[in-house]
């Protein structure tokens, strides 16, 4: 153990080493909180398809009802820009125009 020369090539090749682990633990937790993100982004518009389908079936021939009853129903606002249903969660906020 008298041979010196070889501590540093290995001290510098353990410290990248160390390093590249380091990023890439970073980039995996930083890309966690982005695939989360978008996520809760696709469970909104998936809340609002459904309740699309659900106004479509409540004023469909079978069920009859009226568009008042259906604006109480699904929580829809109308007002100066038209009538519109609105579902937020989080920072993300999805807004449909109704015919």
């Amino acid at each position: 153990m008298k041979s010196k020369k070889g501590d540093i090539p290995v001290t510098v090749l353990v410290i990248g080493i160390l390093g590249i682990c380091g990023l890439a633990i970073l980039s995996f937790y930083l890309d966690d909180i982005n695939v989360q993100n978008s996520i809760s982004s696709v469970e909104v518009v998936e809340q609002a398809a459904v309740a699309i389908e659900k106004i479509s079936f409540y004023g469909s021939e079978k069920v009859g009802l009226s568009e008042e009853e259906i604006d109480e129903i699904m929580q829809i606002v109308s007002d100066v820009q038209g009538r519109h249903i609105l579902f937020e969660q989080g920072q993300i906020s999805v807004r449909y125009n109704l015919p």
